[in-house]
């Protein structure tokens, strides 16, 4: 695995698999459809085996989300300090990256997904007990005490990085971490932006 995006929905750019997969890096975005597999569940399954918690996405260089939260659970992987310290034990070299924008960016993107908001509100996630999330304040308390969370866990890790969804080197900075040329990025997230 070369790269896992521990940010949290709504953070990273829309386009990042596809701009991934346009480099020649195969990537699973929160569903791998030729496994029929949930990325979060197949991640818990194997972690509570006790086994290498990507042991089912071999195949794949990159997972670029792998939370999943609807009426089969909420499974926030990334959040799970326990789990997430077990694959950098198996993949000593996979690059930990977390998309970092405005709080008050993200939740406005959370509002305008779906029904994201909804299910956040009736499932919870790690932080964020259910019910919590109809409440603003505590979308965004959530949201930046993930980001220190991440921080304090893997700060002085070689293979961490956090890049800021909006700036323009953004796609040269996550180029060079994964060793790759990124042909393509897109409109979206032209002007994406890192931070150092």
């Amino acid at each position: 695995m070369r790269l896992l995006n521990i940010g949290l929905p709504r953070l990273g750019p829309d386009n990042l698999p596809k701009a991934l997969k346009k480099a020649g890096l195969r990537c699973a975005n929160w569903y791998a459809a030729d496994l029929k597999l949930h990325v979060g569940q197949a991640m818990y399954h194997d972690y509570l085996l006790r086994k290498d918690p990507l042991a089912a996405f071999g195949a794949y260089d990159a997972l670029t989300q792998v939370d999943l939260v609807n009426d089969q659970g909420s499974f926030w992987p990334q959040m799970d300090l326990s789990l997430l310290r077990m694959v950098r034990e198996y993949h000593p070299d996979c690059a930990f990256v977390l998309f970092r924008r405005r709080a008050d960016d993200v939740l406005e993107d959370i509002d305008r997904h779906s029904d994201f908001r909804e299910r956040l509100t009736r499932w919870g996630a790690p932080g964020l007990p259910a019910g919590s999330a109809k409440f603003d304040q505590m979308v965004l308390a959530w949201i930046e005490n993930h980001y220190d969370a991440m921080h304090v866990a893997f700060g002085a890790d070689r293979r961490f990085a956090v890049l800021d969804s909006d700036h323009p080197r953004t796609r040269a900075r996550l180029a060079r971490l994964l060793d790759i040329d990124l042909p393509w990025w897109g409109d979206e997230t032209a002007g994406a932006r890192a931070v150092a």
